[in-house]
């Protein structure tokens, strides 16, 4: 994606990624035969597919703009807002530790933005660091969304009528404007459509096995992976106080999943 993003802009990325990943899972829909969800379902399908594309578009948009290490750290907080959401959609009640874990990764947060006023966005660009800001707000909200759906739901079917939704608005804007990839940047695509593809499906598997909070705590180890990518690829290195703001981050989220286990034994 962040190679791509030079040339191409995240909603053309997102159309690219898109299709190529409808066609692959849509073959697997097809061999599996997972069966076809009832009309109220498909509703619950749609609110999901819109609301992790426009997650998606935001990273995509910042990912272009930002060290992918610094992006994941944003990425991060997504546990917090599961959090929130399950306070708001599911009733659950924020209990004090909760509410530290979730101030401690605020507090992440805001030491990273405020140690750094332009080196992080290249050219401090306000728009990205929204976009940073908000994309796991969006993908929380799917996260909790997810775990409603994924309890009866195959996860080949989840993946597949996401790619159906999303397809469905990215066609009408794209298909007839978007001069398709060439050469090197054919094979980016498609590596774009298997990786985001298989990354979706053990996704969805995951919920359906585990909590949306334990599942958001277990994808911490990506920082490492993006800090790694990042210097290999692009002579990304972090700054200091990216560390120590990743650190409290997944501090307060080790600390909000904690507590949310604690509420729901109780």
């Amino acid at each position: 994606i962040k190679s791509l993003s030079g040339r191409y802009t995240a909603i053309e990325i997102m159309y690219f990624r898109n299709i190529t990943g409808l066609v692959l899972v849509g073959i697997l829909f097809l061999w599996l035969r997972p069966g076809w969800p009832s009309r109220g379902e498909l509703g619950h399908h749609a609110l999901r597919s819109g609301v992790m594309m426009c997650s998606g578009l935001m990273f995509f948009y910042a990912l272009g703009q930002m060290p992918i290490a610094e992006l994941f750290v944003y990425a991060f907080t997504a546990p917090i807002f599961v959090a929130l959401f399950g306070a708001v959609l599911l009733k659950e009640r924020l209990t004090p530790p909760v509410l530290g874990g979730l101030a401690l990764g605020f507090s992440g947060i805001v030491a990273i933005v405020a140690t750094d006023p332009a080196a992080r966005f290249g050219g401090g660009s306000t728009a990205a660091l929204a976009a940073a800001l908000l994309s796991p707000l969006f993908y929380a909200l799917a996260a909790v969304l997810l775990r409603r759906q994924a309890g009866g739901e195959p996860a080949v079917r989840i993946v597949f009528l996401q790619s159906v939704f999303i397809s469905l608005v990215m066609v009408p804007l794209c298909a007839f404007t978007t001069a398709m990839p060439v050469g090197l940047d054919v094979w980016k695509v498609l590596g774009l459509g298997v990786l985001g593809t298989a990354g979706n499906l053990l996704l969805a598997a995951a919920f359906r096995r585990a909590e949306a909070a334990k599942v958001a705590v277990a994808e911490y180890t990506g920082l490492i992976w993006a800090a790694i990518l990042g210097y290999v690829f692009f002579a990304e290195v972090p700054r200091s106080m990216v560390w120590v703001g990743a650190a409290l981050v997944i501090a307060g989220c080790i600390i909000v999943a904690r507590g949310r286990r604690v509420t729901a034994a109780a």
